[in-house]
């Protein structure tokens, strides 16, 4: 990465955690955070010709515009539909392929098999998510750990810890979902 933006990485890791631990607080300062971090994580993903992923974090500051629009927003938790999860993993079933053979062929993109499925299952992961659904730690645990790969390969060590303390989040809902006996 150009010198004079290696600080990008590390502000947007630190901006995203900053986030997911103020949105589990409920703070008003989460999607401005999550906003700044998302957008210089674009910057990021750019340089390291992750494409999809870039396209990915752009999602994800619209995400934290809404989040700012909806915070006074009661969820309620959803009923899951298994047909609905089927469709939506049918659908990043056919996605995925199509557009990993669109980077390979109209881009200069880096792992872009891999760049695809974390971003098309990070899609799906945030619909669920979104949804209040809590099948979506099962999304998560299964991109994050893809997406540890990912920012390892492609030397974003600050974007491979984000994605380490994702996963264990993840894990963590995971656990508090499943039943125990």
């Amino acid at each position: 990465m150009n010198p004079a933006f290696r600080w990008a990485e590390p502000v947007a890791a630190g901006l995203n955690c900053a986030y997911t631990f103020g949105y589990l607080l409920e703070a008003p300062w989460a999607y401005p955070a999550a906003l700044v971090g998302s957008l210089l994580f674009v910057l990021v993903c750019l340089r390291a010709r992750l494409l999809a992923e870039a396209a990915l974090w752009v999602a994800y500051a619209g995400f934290a515009v809404w989040g700012l629009v909806r915070t006074s927003e009661v969820w309620e938790p959803a009923i899951s539909d298994p047909t609905a999860h089927a469709i939506g993993l049918g659908l990043g079933v056919v996605v995925w392929p199509l557009a990993t053979v669109g980077l390979r062929k109209w881009s200069a993109a880096e792992r872009p098999g891999l760049d695809v499925f974390t971003t098309v299952g990070s899609l799906l992961a945030t619909y669920w998510m979104v949804a209040n659904d809590p099948w979506n730690w099962w999304y998560w645990v299964v991109v994050n750990a893809a997406a540890i790969v990912l920012y390892a390969r492609s030397g974003l060590v600050w974007g491979t810890a984000l994605q380490c303390i994702y996963l264990v989040l993840a894990l963590e809902g995971l656990f508090n979902f499943l039943p125990w006996p």
